[in-house]
């Protein structure tokens, strides 16, 4: 088996404020504006990184019929952080009851289960103020997986700097 995943938050530069990075949307010819991460398992790992890299410009609806004519029953989805909020995002649903109700529509019409609700990101981060958004990212995602009855949330805590000064995490 082949678990293959694309993401926004591997290969990227910044030009100014702007971040750049390798999954290109076919309808602008430029990279995506969101920040996503699409994963999949399957026994090759040619098509697992062919089909990945194609949802990651789907909606969360196109994707669900996607998979679902794939047969496919079960997805984790992103809910900020690393894997972004495109699909799910946790802080506008647990504030807006309509949009929740909206989401687990969306869900059930495609008969689909949710494994896990992904939300990575690094809440020691050595920059104080990314720290705060992955902490904020990561209890929204708890908050939301209690409003959805799931018990599984996929992260990471990652690592502090190497110094007081440092502006990067220490990835020994």
């Amino acid at each position: 088996l082949a678990l293959v995943t694309s993401g926004s938050y591997q290969r990227y530069y910044y030009v100014g404020e702007t971040k750049y990075h390798h999954i290109i949307d076919p309808e602008t010819l430029f990279p995506k504006d969101t920040f996503a991460a699409v994963s999949i398992l399957t026994p090759d790992s040619g098509i697992a990184d062919a089909v990945s890299t194609a949802c990651f410009n789907l909606s969360l609806e196109e994707a669900l019929k996607y998979f679902k004519s794939l047969g496919i029953e079960m997805v984790e989805i992103g809910c900020g952080g690393y894997p972004g909020n495109a699909h799910a995002n946790a802080e506008e649903l647990l504030s807006d009851d309509a949009k929740l109700e909206e989401f687990k529509a969306l869900i059930k019409k495609y008969d689909v289960e949710i494994s896990a609700l992904s939300c990575h990101g690094n809440p020691v981060h050595p920059n104080k103020e990314i720290a705060a958004d992955f902490d904020k990212t990561i209890r929204n995602a708890i908050l939301l997986a209690e409003k959805l009855g799931l018990h599984q949330i996929n992260t990471f805590s990652g690592c502090p700097g190497d110094c007081e000064t440092a502006k990067y995490p220490n990835w020994v």
